[in-house]
């Protein structure tokens, strides 16, 4: 009587076919995971991202207005950093101007009391 083969599983197998169970879910649960991944642009790239011409994007870094990196002479740019700074980049309303006005006013007023 022939009996069929049976492949014998070691713990080893059993082990590595765990491992390789618990990585599957690992890597289905980073790649959907939503967040955003965060890559450095170039200037040309980042014009092209925030819809500017090359020129305008130097003259926001010569006048610090945007977050950049420079690196060996080179600049760089956080795609979600420029997502933060476009999301910044929303103007007062008149509340919080007339607040920033009476902040400043006041501030000013003291100061000038100090000195007298």
């Amino acid at each position: 009587m022939d009996y069929p083969q049976t492949c014998a599983v070691s713990p080893d197998d059993r082990l590595m076919a765990a491992i390789r169970i618990i990585v599957r879910q690992e890597l289905a649960t980073v790649l959907t995971s939503g967040e955003p991944k965060d890559r450095l642009l170039t200037v040309a790239e980042a014009a092209t991202f925030l819809r500017l011409a090359v020129p305008t994007i130097y003259g926001l870094v010569q006048r610090n207005q945007i977050p950049y990196i420079k690196k060996t002479k080179r600049l760089y740019f956080s795609e979600r950093k420029l997502n933060e700074w476009l999301e910044k980049g929303e103007n007062d309303g008149p509340a919080e101007i007339e607040r920033a006005v009476d902040t400043y006013l006041t501030l000013r007023k003291s100061s000038r009391k100090k000195h007298q």
